[in-house]
C-alpha cells in the first residue's frame, strides 16, 4: 500500500511489517501479531485498514501502532475504505458490513449470496460492489440490490467502480477486462 507521503507499507505472513521509501530504502521494520491479507488507505493517506482474515485493524504506520481492532465473528475476505468518509466496507462469506471508524462499530450489514472475495465502494460513498455467485452485484449502502452484473463466459474475479460511477470495470477468470455501463 502506498501512503500519502509515497512511502510503501508492506507486511508479510510472518508478522513482519515494514515501511520503505520510493527508492527502496527501508525506513522502519517491526513485528506485529497480525499481517494484513487485505489493506486499503484511509482518506488522509496515513492510516492503513487491513484484515488478517479474522480481524479488521486500523493502523497508524507513522506511530507504528494499532488504533483499533474489530472482530466480526466471520472470516473477512476483503476490505475497502469508502472514499471521503469514515467508513470501511467488509466482505465476509455471505454478508457485507459497513464499519464506522469513528465509533468503532458496524453501522450496517446485510446478507449476500456467497461469491468471490472482492468489494469496492463508489467514490460518492452511496454504492457497494461485491462478488455474488459467478457475477457481481451493486448494492446501496442500505443493502438494496441496484444492479446485477452476470459473468458471461467466465467467473468475475474482480470488479471496481469507475470514478464516473456509471461504469464498472470487471476482470474474469479468463483474464478479460470489460467495462460495463450501469443503468
Amino acid at each position: 500500500v502506498v501512503l500519502k507521503n509515497q512511502n510503501v507499507f508492506v507486511s508479510s505472513d510472518s508478522g513482519e511489517i515494514a515501511l520503505f521509501r520510493p527508492t527502496g530504502e527501508r525506513i522502519a521494520k517491526w513485528r506485529s501479531s497480525w499481517s494484513p491479507l487485505f489493506a486499503d488507505l484511509h482518506k488522509d493517506g496515513e492510516l492503513v485498514v487491513g484484515s488478517d482474515g479474522a480481524t479488521l485493524t486500523v493502523w497508524d504506520p507513522d506511530e507504528r501502532r494499532c488504533l483499533c481492532r474489530y472482530r466480526p465473528g466471520a472470516r473477512i475476505y476483503s476490505v475497502r475504505v469508502v472514499p471521503h468518509s469514515e467508513k470501511v466496507v467488509m466482505r465476509t462469506e455471505a454478508s457485507v458490513a459497513v464499519f464506522d471508524l469513528t465509533s468503532g462499530r458496524i453501522v450496517r450489514s446485510f446478507h449476500t449470496l456467497p461469491g468471490l472475495p472482492y468489494i469496492d465502494a463508489s467514490f460518492d460513498g452511496t454504492k457497494i460492489l461485491t462478488g455474488e455467485g459467478k457475477g457481481s452485484v451493486v448494492y446501496s449502502m442500505d443493502g438494496e440490490r441496484l444492479a446485477t452484473i452476470a459473468g458471461e463466459s467466465a467467473r468475475i474475479v474482480t470488479a471496481r467502480f469507475d470514478k464516473s460511477e456509471k461504469t464498472v470495470h470487471v476482470g474474469d477468470s479468463n483474464g478479460q477486462l470489460t467495462s460495463l455501463v450501469l443503468d
